[in-house]
């Protein structure tokens, strides 16, 4: 699902963002104490500063809070399809290993990359998740063998 993996990104970079803004504050703020003579309660810039500081804080850990539920659920998501990688990860070892039978069987992983994501495509749908495993695993692992019985029969002629 790549739309997830796109979500998954954009958490990370949101994150990292919102963590920069929050410590752009607090340098902010820390400055600001620094430079402050006399009594600080008498200086305005730095009571703005601070008050505007804490609503931003405070949208920022809201949204960052929003962030940690969503990247919770895309985490979930992917965990689902773990059987599908572990026999994806299954069929391109026992691909590799092949090479040591004869030279000729040697494939390459942008190759099993490119079979896999079309495999993803052309496997039947369905809005059960346990029949969407079990098609994904099944077509792929038909769709590895036709492949690769295809290959090697043109590696005979």
């Amino acid at each position: 699902m790549p739309e997830l993996a796109e979500k998954k990104s954009e958490l990370v970079v949101q994150s990292a963002a919102m963590n920069k803004q929050l410590f752009d504050i607090e340098s902010s703020i820390l400055k600001l104490l620094a430079e402050s003579k006399g009594n600080i309660l008498d200086d305005t810039n730095l009571i703005e500063t601070l008050a505007q500081a804490k609503k931003t804080s405070n949208e920022v850990n809201i949204r960052m809070q929003e962030a940690e539920v969503t990247s919770i659920e895309v985490n979930k998501t992917s965990e689902e399809y773990r059987p599908v990688a572990k026999r994806a990860s299954l069929l391109y070892f026992c691909l590799a290993d092949m090479a040591n039978v004869d030279p000729m069987y040697q494939y390459a992983l942008p190759w099993f990359k490119a079979l896999f994501a079309t495999g993803v495509g052309r496997a039947p749908a369905s809005n059960d998740m346990e029949q969407r495993l079990e098609n994904l695993n099944v077509f792929f692992t038909y769709f590895v063998y036709t492949n690769v019985c295809r290959s090697c029969a043109r590696g005979v002629l």
